[in-house]
């Protein structure tokens, strides 16, 4: 009897054993869903105490799940039983699905933002707009408490509304000013610099056809706009929750009024139509309902490398006098510009036109980009020697071992002609390595030795054709624009898995149904032992 007993054990092990594992069932989902929360506080009663009340801040995880309750009519069930020790409320149930007895794998209720367990208890944790806030029933680690929601049974999911984006581009501006005439009053214009967020604002207006409000009200007090409104959406009447339309430049609260914000290019303007702080007036754009995004076109680099310098000096023959030929110290800007033209292959065109009365060069053109005809807010290329405005003319500028000559394509203030490089479209880096007297020498080139190295001549920007100390191939003939994506061709691709070798893993059978077929087999000769 014994043994009959002990064969049905086996058996039916062997098919529990067979049977699919429960373990990481999907939870039952009591909702998933949006709400808007508005911005300020509401009055909130907990469950355990009807004759209390507390001011909550709607963009909290009580907030949320108050608006939730209300909106899809599940019950809650809150306790402010250790409010006043922790200052955060304690989630008894959700849905009539209450906190377990405590026990190590008894469940209770947890809170995940955008999947990361809660650091602070209910009410605590500060939400934003585009958050998802959960609540999942689940047992927790007897040492950290973090929830394991692989073995949750319920979750509530909610998600804030995202900011609306009115707008998210790029904008090019040209140096200069442009007539403004603002929405308020038709009848007067001002003359705004085109590289300010009122600037940027007015360029993404023409090019995307948003409308703006703007007004001059204050304009006499404080000599910057004020933004009514951007397509459609004005500035709520004034309230501590109210909102209105803010400026942030890189992510930063702009520290001036619309129009008096200098911008550079690659700098991001926005836009936020958002409560402030009633105190300190910063933006809260967590609570943002609308944004409009601005970005500035980045300057262009031409190239950006390094390149190594010998010692001694190299023959030079400008663009526009074939017949000359200087004594250039291979140590000075033209020495690294003409060492990374020879590496690159991007064109330059230099005069020496004025020469005879500066002792130094001119760049007409980098790269086919040559200078504008001479106005107030024209670009021509600048000198940089580690990002301070070169001192000399080309070639007379000295380099040591690790210093950075840069060329930018910008205007000039008109007064100081000190270079507006946050307006530059197009920048050229050059990082020079100065050869070490250690590392012997050798014979002609650039690649290192001393003395005068074999006369390089330069690009004509009319035949553009390059003619450096070696001869070309045909392919870096002319104008050679940086080639950024030289090495997609040769990237390795990413393995993709085998479907078939994934199907068969799939067929093989697992731990369970081996299990289970060992059982069975040990109980079917076990009946057959006991009938002989």
């Amino acid at each position: 009897m014994g043994r009959k007993i002990w064969v049905i054990c086996i058996i039916i092990l062997g098919m529990m054993m067979g049977m699919p594992s429960m373990v990481g069932a999907a939870p039952s989902v009591i909702w998933d869903g949006e709400v808007e929360l508005p911005s300020g506080t509401f009055d909130f009663v907990p469950t355990n105490n009807q004759s209390a009340s507390y001011g909550i801040n709607n963009f909290t995880d009580l907030g949320a799940l108050v608006a939730a309750n209300q909106s899809a009519g599940f019950s809650i069930n809150i306790s402010d039983e250790w409010y006043a020790s922790l200052g955060s409320f304690w989630i008894n149930g959700i849905n009539g699905t209450n906190n377990e007895p405590w026990g190590p794998s008894s469940k209770s209720w947890s809170i995940l933002v955008n999947d990361v367990p809660a650091s602070e208890g209910l009410n605590k944790n500060t939400l934003k707009n585009g958050d998802v806030v959960s609540f999942w029933f689940c047992p927790t680690n007897s040492t950290t408490f973090e929830p394991i929601i692989d073995e949750a049974t319920y979750v509530l999911n909610i998600t804030l509304k995202p900011t609306t984006v009115i707008w998210d581009g790029e904008v090019e501006l040209p140096s200069g000013t442009f007539d403004f005439v603002p929405t308020n009053n038709q009848s007067a214009s001002y003359g705004i610099n085109n590289f300010t967020d009122l600037g940027a604002l007015v360029t993404a207006n023409q090019s995307a056809g948003f409308s703006i409000n703007i007004s001059d009200e204050w304009y006499a007090s404080l000599g910057s706009f004020w933004i009514n409104g951007i397509n459609g959406t004005n500035n709520e009447p004034w309230t501590p929750t109210s909102k209105s339309w803010s400026i942030l430049i890189n992510d930063v609260p702009a520290s001036e009024g619309l129009n008096k914000n200098t911008l550079k290019n690659g700098d991001v303007v926005s836009f936020w139509f958002c409560p402030t702080n009633s105190t300190t007036f910063e933006p809260i754009i967590g609570e943002a309902t609308y944004v409009l995004n601005i970005t500035l076109k980045p300057t262009t680099v031409i190239w950006d490398g390094e390149v190594e310098l010998p010692s001694g000096t190299f023959d030079f023959v400008p663009t526009n006098n074939q017949s000359a030929s200087y004594g250039i110290n291979n140590f000075t800007d033209l020495g690294a510009l003409v060492a990374a033209n020879q590496s690159a292959g991007f064109s330059i065109n230099i005069s020496d036109e004025w020469y005879a009365s500066l002792g130094s060069f001119w760049i007409n053109g980098i790269n086919g980009t040559n200078n504008e005809p001479w106005t107030p807010t024209s670009k021509s290329w600048s000198i940089l020697i580690n990002d301070v405005p070169a001192s000399e003319g080309l070639s007379k500028n000295t380099l040591k071992n690790g210093d950075v000559v840069s060329f930018w394509f910008c205007p000039t203030n008109s007064t100081t002609f000190e270079p507006i490089i946050g307006e530059a479209t197009y920048v050229l880096n050059i990082s020079a390595v100065i050869e070490s007297s250690t590392r012997g020498s050798s014979s002609g080139g650039s690649g290192g030795g001393t003395g005068h190295a074999t006369i390089v001549k330069l690009v004509d920007e009319e035949e553009q054709t390059v003619a450096p100390e070696e001869p070309q191939s045909e392919e870096d003939e002319g104008q050679v624009a940086p080639d950024e994506d030289a090495d997609t061709d040769s990237a390795e691709q990413p393995d993709t898995p085998d479907a078939e070798t994934e199907e068969d893993k799939n067929d093989l059978p697992g731990f369970e149904g081996i299990v289970a077929v060992f059982g069975l087999l040990l109980s079917s000769i076990f009946i057959m032992k006991r009938r002989v």
